[in-house]
């Protein structure tokens, strides 16, 4: 049943404070509000995106041939949370090393000192850093491949270095002689 609507007359809806509209047979609704004044959105700068890479890398770790390219953003999102917070860490690290007012560098040391209490991690990033030591030492022998022959053993060796310094048992120092 359709409920009646108001059959006054016209110079009686006239008079009254707020018009008001009709949505559906027996409801009534408020006029509309003039629009809100636009503001300015900020847009934060453009992040370079690794989604297709990370689909590639999950299908070589078991997933689909065509992983789900949302998949791939929340892997990513989480990644670049998860770096975000390790970074701060050691930032905060450094800024308790720092003894004067300079600027707050993260160093290696800063990264191996947070992971000191987990073996595994401080042997993965030993053996990083010797696979990034070796990779510069074969672009410098290439010709024009760059000049980084200094640098050649000098990451991973800064790191064991500081390694026997923090370590109290020795598991540290063993872990990453380990390869």
């Amino acid at each position: 049943m359709i409920p009646k609507t108001s059959t006054s007359s016209p110079s009686s809806s006239a008079s009254s404070a707020a018009p008001q509209m009709m949505i559906m047979p027996g409801l009534t609704a408020a006029p509309q509000q003039p629009p809100l004044p636009l503001q300015p959105v900020q847009q934060q700068p453009q992040q370079p995106s690794y989604v297709p890479e990370i689909c590639i890398m999950m299908h070589a770790f078991g997933d689909a041939p065509r992983p789900s390219v949302e998949t791939g953003a929340v892997v990513e999102d989480i990644t670049r949370e998860q770096m975000r917070d390790v970074l701060t860490a050691a930032a905060a690290v450094a800024a308790r090393r720092l003894t004067t007012s300079a600027a707050v560098v993260v160093s290696l040391e800063d990264l191996v000192f947070l992971m000191r209490r987990s073996p595994v991690k401080v042997q993965r990033l030993v053996k990083y850093l010797s696979i990034r030591d070796a990779s510069s030492v074969l672009q410098s022998v290439v010709p024009g491949g760059g000049d980084h022959l200094g640098e050649s053993g000098r990451r991973a060796k800064r790191c064991r270095e500081f390694l026997e310094l923090i370590d109290t048992n020795g598991l540290l120092v063993k872990v990453s002689r380990t390869r």
